[in-house]
């Protein structure tokens, strides 16, 4: 019901520091206030415009509907802004006298007076109101064409900082540059800056009221900010405009789908029509990809989980490059039947065994790990003998840490593909691969392979060519260039050296590192420059700590005489030496978490690392003592990154929310499990990152310090310092190795922080 409360309008018109105050009501049209506007004030000394040509805004610049009511439409504001539309503001001069000194009063129908220029009203709201749009035949600077170009590439390379900047830089010399707006509008969209889209918005579309463009965006940045009512609002403005104009970036789908996105996250009733507009446009066009995904949404809140899988799959085909749709297709496919239903749908088509693996991919990036795993072993079951698939599958069952049967993949392979790889033993690498009790326990395959520890090598040769255990390795005769296929075979057995290396069996780890040296020395490429260089990074690592600093013999002590050391590679230096504490001998067992940053770990990710991680998590013994020792990747990559595209305003900000998310994890974990946590801080490895690990790890030490009062089982070892030198700006000679990772001596500062912090709690 209407309200019939009467109240008082204080109208603005082209922020000429005068303004008509009228007597209306709650339920008065903004159109009806216009007419009122234009039979109140006094245009004698300039053109009268007509009622259509004014555009109404609120004080932030907000567009108006002429059709809503001033309750609507404001709320319990008392100001509206009047502009000429764009084609009329070159013809019309001096509408309402300036100069305070001829500005007469007038009374409106209501009976009340305005106020002067010189009065409070005007003179103290006219500020407010939304920038005079200068005039289009204005002569635009020589300096924007160039600074728009650059800042297009700099969006291409996702150089979005650069490009912000650079669209600030154009509209300090032109602040109404359309072109400029609209770019830095749809960017600050992208990454997700949603309040700060929506205030360069509010300008933009106050500046250009009759541009289908602005309107749009507009309506779409009240919607992200959560305002929706007023989005439909501008939504349905935009429309109307863009039927009457035929301006050529109207689409009439486009638009219909973005409103029912609005409804839809407005709720309750608003969603039957969000679904009719969706079927209204996939009615004339069924391959509408933004309807289709909208109508996925949909039909998934309907629990209707086996047609959205289908379209999906269609969508895929088409866009699988669209984040919203693989997140979707990973949601639904872990749900009951959903493999079953896709493998049927992909069919027995020469291309079905691309499109499993295609698709297995998708899933295990997007959460739905178990699931891949049955898409890859029936993309591997259908072309037996494919190393590529087989690698794809080891890889996926390395997420799970089952590593016997990644063993077990990799015999299957060997014994049944028809790649051959120069100087490539077979048969000795099956015998090296088979044997094993299936790994249920850390040290069972420590037990089982009997490592007698080896000196260091003492046997320097040139370049690749290192000898293993100081004998000497005879040499390929030539060298190749290896095919994909057998680069995939060579990655396949470089995947085995990492998990028999992880899991504990080092005899088998250093018997197959011999056994492949002379095929990985045939490569005529270098193998860290070719698609199997993670495989190849692993390898070199573990081939190098064998060589230099393999751990001592017997690796079997009792389970409650382990201490677990989870992390990224950086865990692998340390792996199967002891640490002495309060007169104990413990062995630090690896527990290898692939490529995981501590961004995977938030909430809302469902990279597969993060399942990794809860795997490695579960795997532990109750009541085990595990350091967690995360952070370098993103210190080396995401946080710059993340920066870079404008996720952050600054470095800080960024390694504030890391900071927050492992906290997060870390506290979550000790509660829920009885382990007992010694975080360690980032390990200060490379130069080029050093002044990025540096700060993070004070913060790091901060938090874990504020938790440790009220956690108990939660501690931070404080080392980060002790392997740096000459005022923190270098790595510790002792502490270098590969270039990349710390040398196993770090444990030794462990050692005495751990023996520290059990001596303190005592």
């Amino acid at each position: 019901m209407s309200s019939k409360k009467a109240r008082k309008l204080y109208v603005h018109f082209e922020d000429r520091g005068t303004c008509v105050l009228l007597n209306v009501q709650d339920d008065s049209a903004i159109g009806d206030i216009c007419e009122l506007f234009l039979k109140a004030a006094d245009f004698s000394s300039g053109v009268k415009p007509d009622q259509r040509e004014l555009h109404a805004f609120t004080a932030k610049g907000r567009s108006l509907n002429p059709s809503h009511s001033v309750k609507k439409a404001i709320g319990k504001d008392v100001d509206i802004y009047l502009r000429l539309t764009s084609d009329r503001q070159h013809r019309v001069k001096g509408v309402v006298q300036s100069d305070a000194k001829e500005a007469a009063p007038i009374s409106t129908s209501g009976g009340d007076q305005l106020c002067s220029a010189q009065g409070s009203v005007s003179a103290g709201r006219s500020e407010q109101g939304p920038a005079v749009q200068g005039s289009h035949h204005r002569t635009q600077s020589p300096l924007i064409a160039p600074l728009l170009q650059k800042a297009a590439e700099k969006e291409t390379l996702q150089h979005y900082k650069a490009a912000a900047f650079i669209y600030k830089q154009v509209l300090d010399i032109d602040k109404e540059h359309k072109d400029c707006l609209t770019r830095c509008i749809q960017l600050l969209l992208r990454v997700g800056r949603k309040n700060e889209a929506l205030e360069l918005s509010d300008r933009a579309a106050a500046l250009y009221p009759e541009d289908y463009t602005q309107l749009y965006l507009h309506g779409i940045c009240l919607r992200d900010c959560g305002r929706f009512e007023e989005a439909l609002d501008e939504l349905d403005h935009a429309a109307q405009l863009g039927q009457q104009t035929r301006d050529k970036a109207y689409n009439e789908d486009e638009l219909k789908v973005c409103k029912a996105r609005t409804l839809a996250l407005c709720g309750g009733p608003y969603a039957q029509a969000s679904a009719l507009l969706i079927s209204e446009v996939l009615q004339h066009n069924p391959n509408h990809e933004g309807a289709l995904l909208e109508y996925v949404l949909i039909v998934l809140e309907r629990g209707l989980t086996s047609d959205a899988t289908r379209i999906l799959l269609r969508l895929l085909v088409n866009n699988h490059g669209d984040a919203r749709v693989r997140d979707l297709f990973g949601r639904c496919l872990r749900q009951e039947g959903m493999v079953d239903l896709v493998c049927s749908e992909v069919g027995d088509t020469p291309t079905a065994t691309s499109a499993l693996a295609f698709l297995a991919a998708i899933a295990r990036d997007h959460g739905a790990v178990n699931e891949s795993l049955i898409l890859f072993r029936r993309a591997m079951e259908s072309a037996p003998g494919n190393p590529t698939h087989a690698l794809n599958y080891m890889h996926a069952l390395e997420v799970l840490q089952r590593y016997s049967q990644v063993l077990a993949v990799a015999v299957d392979l060997l014994q049944r593909t028809k790649v051959e790889v120069p100087y490539l033993a077979c048969e000795t690498v099956i015998d090296l691969l088979t044997g094993l009790p299936e790994q249920h326990a850390p040290l069972l395959w420590a037990k089982a392979d009997g490592w007698l520890g080896l000196p260091p090598s003492t046997c320097q040769h040139k370049g690749d060519d290192v000898a293993t255990n100081g004998t000497s390795l005879q040499l390929p005769n030539e060298q190749v260039e290896l095919s994909p296929a057998q680069l995939d075979v060579l990655a396949i057995l470089f995947t085995c050296i990492k998990v028999l290396h992880v899991g504990g069996a080092l005899g088998r780890t250093y018997q197959l590192i011999k056994a492949v040296e002379r095929a990985r020395l045939a490569s005529v490429k270098p193998l860290h420059t070719t698609m199997i260089r993670n495989e190849a990074a692993y390898h070199g690592c573990v081939q190098q700590l064998l060589r230099a600093h393999p751990p001592p013999s017997p690796l079997t002590l009792p389970p409650e005489q382990a201490i677990y050391l989870c992390g990224d590679s950086h865990c692998l230096p340390g792996g199967w030496h002891r640490l002495h504490v309060q007169g104990r001998e413990l062995v630090v067992v690896p527990n290898l978490v692939t490529g995981c940053k501590i961004w995977h770990l938030r909430e809302k990710g469902s990279f597969y690392p993060k399942t990794a991680w809860a795997n490695t998590v579960a795997s532990l013994p109750d009541g085990a003592w595990v350091i967690f020792m995360f952070g370098e990747i993103d210190c080396r990559e995401g946080l710059l990154l993340a920066v870079d595209k404008l996720k952050y305003a600054d470095i800080q900000e960024a390694m504030g929310v890391l900071a927050d998310i492992y906290m997060e994890v870390l506290t979550r974990t000790v509660r829920e499990r009885n382990l007992h946590v010694f975080v360690h801080p980032v390990p200060p490895v490379l130069n080029e990152t050093r002044h990025i690990v540096t700060p993070f790890n004070d913060l790091l030490k901060e938090r874990v310090r504020e938790v440790e009062r009220h956690v108990g089982r939660l501690r931070w070892l404080d080392v980060g310092d002790q392997y740096l030198c000459e005022n923190r700006a270098k790595l510790k000679p002792e502490l270098s190795f590969d270039g990349t990772h710390m040398a196993p001596v770090f444990l030794k500062y462990v050692n005495a922080a751990v023996e520290s912090i059990l001596e303190a709690s005592v």
